[in-house]
This record gives structure tokens, sequence and C-alpha cells, in this order.
């Protein structure tokens, strides 16, 4: 037996082979780039590198399918990221379920018609039961107070228009795994830290609340998204500032964040490295970056009353052991307490890792796992056929 899961999205399409009891063969990446796609394969301890032309990533079944021939597969299952109220839980992809997909394209255009496009070449390039798994799935759970906006009611009873959440199924996995390291794990804090971020508050395995919203602009200073911002400064855009609406949708998504005040990168990495040599610039972005997350870990620590874990991870949670500390300094308060003996140095975590103090809440460093939990929704369902 043998899992394939694919993460499309608009510039990358991962994949990740895994055995019957989910041990990970191989994983792959075509990575467009603007003249052809870079196709990456990690598999038996090798790295392998070559270049494609840009049909396989429009049409890219044939070529993942090659990279796994070796092995029987048993079923295939995607990656989406938005299934808005319809799909709660993981579905077998049918012709009924991918029209009711195509619907939401305008909830997530960027990221839900990628996802669609690849299923249907998969559909017509082999016969195999095929599954989707969706990050707002996870935060489905949210109470109503949690996620409607207060304007009309009718919005969201006609429009749907509410807070639906992301990252979900990174945040589920690392609830997952701090289940298994803590046995006091009730009140969890995930922060999912990458170029798009998020923080979720769990309570026993329910999602209370999560930053992202509507769309995965609002919450957080992200990396290139503002996160929140107070609506009347788009309407100024464009009543006083004449900006066209789309012009503003990409100024939101594509160059605030830590580029917008930084005026220069969205890489952290860099900005720590422009900081330590005096930019204010970068000094700015990144503690009104820090800001955020400690706000959203205060709120959703009132909001469920107290907290039994904090979590990192993704890109900067796994990556940054300066962020990391930054954050966790003014939250002593909450019983909060790094070891720095532990945490200093510790970047790019690839295993668990507790970074807190014996006396401390639990704090932990999470090497998130999609793909590996995304195999597990899909063979939990294909078991139970």
């Amino acid at each position: 037996m043998a899992i394939l899961v694919v993460n499309a999205g608009s510039t990358t399409i991962k994949y990740k082979l895994f055995s019957k009891d989910l041990t990970e063969i191989l994983s792959g990446v075509l990575d467009k780039t603007d003249n052809d796609v870079e196709s990456t394969l990690k598999k038996d301890g090798s790295k392998y590198e070559w270049v494609v032309n840009q049909e396989v990533f429009q049409s890219p079944a044939s070529t993942i399918l090659n990279e796994v021939k070796e092995h029987q597969l048993d079923f295939i299952a995607f990656r989406v990221v938005h299934g808005g109220e319809d799909f709660r839980e993981p579905q077998l992809i049918s012709t009924e379920v991918l029209e009711k997909l195509e619907k939401l394209n305008n909830l997530a255009p960027l990221h839900n018609p990628p996802a669609i496009r690849v299923i249907r070449d998969f559909t017509s390039s082999i016969n195999l039961p095929m599954y989707a798994v969706f990050d707002t799935a996870y935060h489905a759970t949210m109470p109503p107070e949690s996620y409607l906006y207060s304007i009309p009611f009718e919005f969201y009873s006609k429009h749907k228009i509410r807070k639906y959440g992301f990252h979900g199924t990174s945040h589920k996995y690392v609830h997952n795994r701090i289940k298994s390291l803590e046995t006091r794990s009730s009140k969890i804090v995930s922060c999912h830290l990458g170029g798009g971020a998020s923080i979720t508050a769990i309570d026993n395995g329910i999602v209370m609340d999560t930053s992202m919203g509507f769309t995965p602009l609002e919450g957080l200073t992200m990396a290139t998204r503002s996160g929140d911002i107070d609506a009347g400064v788009v309407m100024y855009m464009a009543r006083e500032l004449k900006i066209p609406i789309e012009e503003i949708n990409e100024i939101l998504n594509k160059k605030s964040g830590l580029l917008g005040i930084s005026g220069m990168t969205s890489d952290m990495r860099v900005l720590l490295q422009e900081e330590a040599a005096g930019n204010e610039r970068a000094h700015q972005a990144i503690e009104t970056y820090i800001y955020d997350v400690r706000r959203y870990i205060g709120s959703y620590i009132a909001l469920l009353g107290g907290i039994d874990v904090l979590a990192f991870t993704a890109g900067i949670g796994q990556g940054s052991d300066v962020i990391r500390t930054r954050v966790c300094a003014n939250l002593e308060n909450f019983g909060i307490i790094l070891d720095e003996t532990i945490n200093t140095g510790k970047i790019n975590v690839s295993e668990d890792l507790k970074i807190s103090l014996p006396a401390s809440v639990p704090v932990w460093v999470i090497a998130t796992n999609e793909e590996w939990q995304i195999a597990t929704e899909a063979r939990d369902l294909f078991s139970s056929r």
C-alpha cells in the first residue's frame, strides 16, 4: 500500500509518497519560475534536480505518477485550501464534489483553482480513489461569536461572508503532536509562523478562534500581507487616493507586511541581519511582527481561560530562535519562560523540541508535516469504506 499526497499551489506543487504505516518514501516539488519549472525529488537519501517545461506544471499528473511508478498506489489525497461551509470533513472526490468546489473559487482565487486543475488532471490520468482534505475544515468548530463579522447578518446568511480560518491542517498536526508529548494539553495556542502566518486557540481539540478570516489576509502581519487593517483604510485608498480595487488587493496581499514596512524584503532572515546592522525600517518591521504575535497569544490565553502549551511551527516558528525569544520575552506573567540554553542556536528545527524551563508553561517547536496529516485523514476515510 502506498499513499500519494499532492499539495498544489499557484507557484509550487509539492508531493509526498507514504507507506501504509505513514513512513515517508519520497518527496518532490515542482517550482514554477518566470521561464521554466524546476523539479526536485528526494528519495533513498539522495536529492535530484532538473528542469521541465511549463506544460508539466499545468498538467503534472503524468510526471508525478512516473516518479512513484515503482510503488502500488492505493489512493491519492489532495490539499484543498478552502472548503467553505459545505466541506467540514475529508471528501471522496467525485464530479459533484468538484463542481461544488469550483463554486468556492471566488473565496480563494489564488489557492483553489490550481488545486482543482491538478485534481482533474489526476482523475483523467489514473483510476484510483482520490480524496480532498481541506485547510478550513479544522476550524469548522469555531462558535458563531468567533466566526461572525459584525455586519448585517444577511451578508453571512446569503453570501457566506464569515471567518473561515486557514492553515488548519498544520494546526491540527500540531495539536495531535502536543497531545502525544504532554499529559496536560487541553488549552493550546498554536503559532504557525511562515510567509503566511496564523495563530489558533484550541480547547480540548476544538478550535475556539483563529487569526485568519474570510481570506488569508486577516490577522498577523505576514511576509507580504498586511494582516488586520481598518476597513476605512481600504475605502480611503479607493475614494481619496483613487487606487483601483485590484491594485489595492495587490498592495495588501503582495506589497505589505514585512516587505511593506521595511521597504526592502519579506525575508525575516535578511531583516534580522539588517536590523543588526542598524537598519531602523528593518527593526520596525520585526517589532510590528512580534507585537502582532504577542497580542494574539495574549488574547487567546484570555479566551481559553489559561494556557497549557504554547507551540511554534512553520518557516519562522521553526526557523528563528531570535523571533521565538523576542515573542516570549513579555509573556512571563502567563508563566511562559524559555530555556535559552536550549532555544538559542536552534534554527530550522526539523524534530519536535521543548524549549521552556521546567517550571514554565511548556513551549514546543513542532516540525509541522501537513502532507503527513493529509495522508492520515485520507487513510482513515479510505479504511472506513
